[in-house]
């Protein structure tokens, strides 16, 4: 076995979202009784559910986009045994959705929603061991930023607003070579 370290952890993180995130958006849509509705983000141009590495918004085709990105990491070496080298992994992750709208407030909403979807997730899928081996661990960081407007034609007098919520923290896994 080799050493997963970020890499595993973010695949694990894109693999579980992937199968969980269009019901929980949809169970959202439905306690929520406004116009506001919260669409699956769409896959990125290598084919993948999530951006994996960071993008200029103008490289991005279609939002909303999901990304799984990590930052940073820390590796925590232990001793071999019997020839076996173990680590424990500890990579930073952000887990963030980029939406845009044509109205300011909306946009507000649906970022806190966004947010609301993911940690529920990943709180569930904690206690469901639903990670591959990783846990979460220490504080869950939620920051929502909201930009704009940006006009996408220069004669138009309609804009687009952008948003981005991003939830940070750290997963941690015991691995073996």
């Amino acid at each position: 076995m080799t050493f997963e370290m970020a890499e595993g952890f973010v695949d694990a993180l894109e693999a579980y979202l992937e199968t969980t995130l269009a019901a929980k958006l949809n169970a959202l849509d439905t306690e929520y009784t406004d116009a506001i509705v919260l669409e699956d983000p769409v896959t990125s141009p290598s084919g993948r559910f999530a951006y994996v590495g960071v993008k200029n918004l103008q490289d991005i085709p279609q939002f909303p986009v999901l990304y799984i990105v990590s930052t940073t990491s820390a590796a925590e070496p232990w001793e071999a045994y019997a020839g076996e080298q173990s680590m424990k992994s500890k990579p930073q992750v952000y887990v963030g959705v980029v939406v845009a709208d044509p109205d300011e407030e909306s946009l507000q909403l649906r970022l806190y929603r966004y947010a609301r979807a993911i940690t529920e997730l990943l709180l569930a899928a904690l206690g469901a061991h639903d990670l591959d081996g990783w846990d979460i661990v220490g504080p869950m960081e939620i920051d929502t930023l909201a930009g704009g407007p940006v006009k996408t034609v220069a004669d138009d007098e309609s804009a687009t607003y952008y948003g981005e919520v991003s939830i940070g923290f750290r997963g941690q896994k015991t691995e073996h070579q």
